[in-house]
């Protein structure tokens, strides 16, 4: 099972906004990178495989 965390951080404080939706492209090495489009703020994760 492959859990997926995706931490949103805004002006250095995370935020865990509810209705956020998000955009996301798969990069090199698994890096996930996350565009939300109803906060404009970006995250990125590295998947370990």
């Amino acid at each position: 099972m492959l859990v997926l965390f995706v931490a949103v951080y805004d002006n250095a404080k995370a935020v865990c906004p509810v209705n956020a939706t998000f955009n996301y492209t798969v990069g090199a090495n698994g890096v996930v990178n996350f565009a939300s489009t109803s906060t404009g703020t970006t995250s990125r994760m590295i998947i370990q495989k």
